[in-house]
């Protein structure tokens, strides 16, 4: 496989990894980054693993029902 087709891949991987943090699949959305890697989102400028963490930590709270 050329240089070129794997960069592409990888690129693709990093552009799709995100379904991982919505089905809670955390450990494989660290594995998408260098470690110490850092990312800029809305909101939010930091390490990945922080933004991983919080993510996690928001999909395990559980909402009161409406009464």
């Amino acid at each position: 496989m050329t240089a070129r087709v794997e960069d592409r891949m990888a690129i693709a991987d990093l552009m799709t990894g995100w379904i991982h943090r919505d089905l809670s699949q955390w450990d494989q959305l660290r594995d998408l980054f260098h470690p110490g890697g850092t990312i800029e989102i809305t909101g939010f400028e930091g390490l990945l693993t922080d933004v991983v963490d919080a993510s996690a930590r928001m999909g395990n709270r559980t909402c009161a029902p409406n009464t």
